[in-house]
């Protein structure tokens, strides 16, 4: 088996569960556990691997409650996501360089995570393609 093959075989033998939490990561964390730097593995290549679903995805997030790690809560200058509450509404958005990306306010907490939730899912699915 070639580097690049040995290493990706490593992704998709990952458990549901460190799958789901490399996505939610936005793949950062998959970047420290690439053994070889010097071969050239995309996110993409990652992704196609990986087995989980969108309704796994779902179903861990409402399993675990623990979805408040995956966002920032204040306004700040960092690179991320953001779900910030101003006046009983919650932004939600994602900056980069200082600039924020697709701003959206929500009526609850709730509504504002499904849609982070759906942007993770959509990077993750369009990496398969």
């Amino acid at each position: 088996m070639e580097p690049k093959e040995q290493i990706l075989s490593k992704f998709s033998s990952f458990s549901k569960q460190d799958q789901i939490e490399i996505i939610l990561n936005s793949f950062i964390d998959a970047r420290t556990m690439l053994s070889d730097q010097s071969v050239d593995i995309t996110w993409g290549d990652i992704a196609k691997g990986f087995t989980v679903t969108e309704e796994d995805i779902f179903a861990y997030i409402q399993e675990h409650k623990s979805t408040q790690q995956y966002s920032y809560t204040k306004d700040d200058s960092h690179d991320g996501v953001y779900i910030i509450e101003e006046n009983g509404k919650y932004k939600y958005f994602n900056q980069e360089r200082g600039i924020r990306l697709r701003e959206n306010i929500f009526d609850s907490y709730d509504e504002a995570l499904m849609d982070l939730i759906k942007d993770k899912i959509k990077l993750y699915t369009d990496l398969k393609k």
